[in-house]
């Protein structure tokens, strides 16, 4: 867990489930912001009912917010179902 990047995310302005999803990742996180995210895990932390399918776009909508780049060599670190990414959350009040 990284506290670095999860304290930060409880207070991004996000609509609810990007900030689920951002908190579950940060959670997983190294401190330099490195995680891997499988699907089916991230979408089980969600929320009851939430699918591998909305767990695909929510991590499509971070990326495309600038809160995750891929980082490929970080993809099967723990299971073949794995992809690699950074983290990046601003500190609380530095954000656009």
């Amino acid at each position: 867990m990284s506290t670095q990047l999860l304290a930060p995310a409880l207070y991004i302005d996000l609509p609810p489930q990007q900030k689920l999803a951002l908190i579950a990742i940060a959670d997983n996180a190294t401190p330099d912001g490195e995680a891997t995210i499988n699907h089916e895990r991230l979408a089980a932390r969600l929320y009851a009912g939430a699918t591998r399918q909305e767990a695909v776009e929510l991590v499509e909508q971070l990326e495309s917010a600038g809160y995750l780049t891929r980082a490929p060599e970080l993809d099967d670190l723990f299971d073949r179902e794995s992809f690699g990414f950074m983290v990046t959350i601003p500190e609380r009040g530095t954000e656009a």
